[in-house]
C-alpha cells in the first residue's frame, strides 16, 4: 500500500514540476501555447490522481470481493 501511494505522490510531483517547465517554455514562444501545455499537463496529472488513488483502494481489497468492487468503481 505505501509503494502506491510513494509512486503516485511521486509519478504527481514530477509530472507537476515537468508540466510548469513545460508550459514556461511555451510561454516564451507564445501565451496560447503555455496554457495549453498548462491545462493539458494539469488535466493529465488529475486523470492520474485520480485513477491512482481508486486503485489503491482495488488493491487493498481481497481477492474474492474484486468482482463486485469494480463494479461499484465502474
Amino acid at each position: 500500500m505505501r509503494v502506491l501511494r510513494r509512486f503516485r505522490l511521486m509519478t504527481v510531483r514530477f509530472s507537476l514540476i515537468l508540466t510548469l517547465v513545460a508550459a514556461a517554455i511555451g510561454f516564451k514562444f507564445e501565451r496560447e501555447v503555455g496554457l495549453g501545455i498548462a491545462m493539458g499537463g494539469i488535466a493529465g496529472v488529475l486523470g492520474f490522481w485520480l485513477l491512482a488513488s481508486r486503485m489503491e483502494k482495488v488493491a487493498i481489497v481481497s481477492p474474492d470481493k474484486v468482482k463486485s468492487c469494480f463494479q461499484k468503481w465502474s
